[in-house]
């Protein structure tokens, strides 16, 4: 364990130091594989030649040995921080010593009473308070969902993938924070642990000797950095970034989140009540033009923010944070993009109501092109201003722990490409479905991009166990409907059998399934209409 911000978060444990002879750097994990790498020198990447077998390879100073026993893997010397997105650290209640957010089973069932929503919301000026009520306590383990953003699946995946090509377990570390606070307060947090680490990793033989941080960041962790490299000097002592579904212009999401609740089943009501006195919420609005107004598009003002739902005065912070001049450091930001799922990436405000719109008038020449996205960001606002590294199609809460994005994270660490070239992509499937459902009764789950549900499986996870819960046995083709996502494609009917948070995918053919989750509550509380405190 090792402290960050004053709390306890998990680091991963190191292999063994030196075996006594000297060399530093040659590691015997214990399950004999031996790695040999320079401790010193420049340059970000080294080699690890492993020897498969205890005395059963040599290498010579030629090169020499067995060619079948032995195998030299490329590795990254810099010191690796991994920044979650919103809500993908835990939090820990110190005044009633329980979790706030992000744990275990116990966890996803306080929804069924609002308890996530009410222990969440932030007091004004609560995050200046030097013994604050809510403290980061690691990355979330499992998956965790909130209405509107729906669910967002953990890093394990992608944390393994880095610890794979990094010269030693110490030089990859997380940056667990309180997802609820200013992206400019938690961006300097950010870079007083990014200089913490680097100064412990620079120490080890198995660093570079030019060693730098490379960020990798899932949401808005990529706002963090990006204000940590753009405004407060970061830019000395971070590489590269590498961001993965940031919504660097904002995402039409939070819009909705601040609005919707007039009217909309109970956990809606509560997401409002929570999402209003949150600082993070009103900086991930759009800062693009997106308000339609008289068939052209325009930047949302604060009278707008206030009168879709948003607190003024959070609203005034955000927008003059916005307004402070920042270096755009694109050289040094690579992303990773979400597409294929209908996405919100327009809005209509009429008297004080938002409808979002899944296209966009970008160049304000009165032709909205629909540029869809991972369902919560749009493809340019995740772009980042540069050239993406990878396209996925999946939805936002699922992208940091797909294969293809860990695998191609890990690849450009050191300095690889990978991908299957354009040619060999199968066809994006969007997957559409609520949020939020009545359990044991039937719904709808409308799939985007295929007209022939041949060879189509669509299914549903219990997320607690990963047991197949439910099968969408009755697929047809649907022609569409008249809402913003009931675009063609294939349609079936799925029942969740009880309450809880479950995952549903879909999938053809070899690729990874695009998955989301969504939140199954008694019958009552869906359809509770009364007011929620």
């Amino acid at each position: 364990m090792e402290s960050y911000i004053g709390v306890d978060v998990p680091v991963h444990s190191a292999a063994k130091r030196s075996n006594g002879d000297g060399d530093g750097g040659n590691d015997d994990n214990g399950d004999g594989h031996r790695s040999e790498f320079p401790a010193s020198g420049c340059g970000t990447v080294g080699t690890r030649v492993i020897h498969k077998g205890r005395g059963n390879a040599r290498r010579t100073q030629a090169g020499g040995g067995d060619e079948g026993d032995v195998e030299v893997m490329e590795l990254c010397r810099d010191a690796v921080l991994v920044v979650p997105g919103i809500m993908g650290t835990a939090l820990w209640d110190t005044k009633d010593e329980r979790w706030a957010w992000g744990s275990g089973g116990a966890f996803l069932r306080s929804w069924f009473t609002g308890g996530p929503m009410k222990a969440l919301r932030l007091a004004p000026g609560e995050w200046n308070d030097r013994n604050p009520r809510i403290v980061p306590r690691g990355l979330v383990t499992g998956p965790v969902w909130l209405p509107e953003l729906r669910g967002l699946e953990p890093y394990t995946a992608l944390l393994r993938a880095i610890r794979q090509v990094v010269a030693h377990p110490a030089a990859l570390q997380a940056f667990p924070y309180d997802w609820r606070l200013p992206v400019s307060l938690n961006a300097a947090l950010l870079g007083e642990a990014a200089q913490r680490h680097l100064e412990a990793w620079r120490c080890r033989p198995e660093a570079s000797a030019d060693a730098k941080i490379l960020i990798v960041a899932h949401s808005m962790g990529g706002l963090l950095a990006r204000h940590l490299t753009g405004r407060l000097g970061g830019a000395e002592y971070v590489r590269r970034t590498i961001a993965v579904g940031t919504p660097f212009q904002g995402s039409v999401k939070a819009a909705l989140m601040l609005n919707q609740g007039r009217g909309a089943p109970l956990p809606r009501r509560r997401l409002r009540k929570l999402a209003v006195t949150l600082p993070a919420v009103h900086d991930l609005l759009p800062s693009y033009r997106c308000v339609i107004t008289g068939g052209k598009a325009r930047q949302l003002g604060l009278a707008d923010i206030v009168d879709l739902g948003g607190d003024p005065h959070l609203a005034k912070l955000s927008l003059d944070a916005r307004a402070q001049p920042a270096e755009a450091g694109v050289d040094a930001l690579r992303t990773i993009v979400g597409l294929g799922q209908p996405t919100a990436q327009s809005l209509f405000l009429r008297d004080g109501v938002v409808t979002g719109v899944n296209a966009l008038d970008a160049d304000g020449g009165g032709d909205a092109v629909n540029r869809d996205g991972d369902e919560t960001v749009y493809s340019e606002s995740a772009a980042g201003g540069v050239e993406p590294s990878l396209f996925v199609c999946q939805t936002h809460g699922g992208l940091a722990g797909h294969p293809e994005v860990a695998f191609d994270i890990a690849a450009r660490l050191v300095r690889r490409r990978s991908g299957a070239p354009l040619g060999q992509r199968p066809q994006p499937l969007g997957l559409v479905l609520p949020d939020a459902v009545p359990a044991n009764v039937s719904f709808t789950v409308r799939v985007h991009g295929p007209l022939d549900p041949a060879g189509l499986r669509v299914w549903a996870q219990e997320c607690d166990t990963n047991r197949q819960a439910a099968v969408c046995r009755a697929l047809r083709v649907s022609a569409g409907g008249t809402a913003p996502d009931d675009g063609p494609g294939v349609v079936g009917d799925l029942v969740l059998p009880r309450p809880g948070l479950y995952r549903v995918l879909v999938k053809r053919g070899a690729p990874s399934p695009v998955s989301q989750l969504v939140m199954a509550l008694p019958g009552a509380v869906f359809e509770d209409t009364r007011a929620d405190g």
